[in-house]
């Protein structure tokens, strides 16, 4: 759990600032080998009290390290969501107010399906697999123009 030091009891409809940093293991990343947190994450956010509700919104940022998805370097990016927004019901809230669900969520929906290290990274050879992007191979690979393989196999 990893909570800021948002006291719910000392806040007022004026927005009052917080700012953290956190450590990069709040994202739990130990088991995934295509991405690792590369540092902490900063936390800048307000939070104020809306009649019955904490409203806390503000900005989450931390650089992590992906694999990419055609060459399988690592490579180091920043995700940030500048328009972090939770609101939470005063009923609901314990205190002090534990973000940490919300702040990894909120980095998770910033990934890439698709992570490349560059939009031109020409990946690895299909044959001897060297890294294009740091030598050339001489292996030759045939282009197969395979739209119309889906109907090899039928049995008309």
């Amino acid at each position: 759990m990893y909570v800021l030091p948002i006291v719910i009891t000392q806040l007022t409809a004026e927005p009052k600032p917080y700012s953290v940093e956190l450590p990069g293991s709040l994202l739990e990343l130990e088991d995934d080998p295509g991405v690792d947190s590369d540092g902490p994450i900063f936390v800048d956010v307000t939070a104020q009290l809306i009649e019955s509700e904490v409203l806390v919104r503000g900005s989450v940022k931390t650089q992590l390290k992906f694999a990419c998805s055609r060459c399988i370097e690592f490579y180091s990016t920043t995700m940030k969501d500048s328009s972090f927004v939770r609101c939470f019901p005063l009923s609901e809230i314990k205190d002090p107010l534990d973000l940490g669900e919300d702040i990894r969520e909120s980095i998770f929906l910033k990934f890439s399906s698709f992570p490349l290290c560059s939009p031109d990274c020409k990946g690895l050879c299909p044959v001897c697999k060297q890294n294009l992007n740091k030598s050339a191979c001489a292996c030759e690979v045939k282009q197969v123009d395979d739209r119309w393989g889906g109907l090899d196999g039928l049995d008309l």
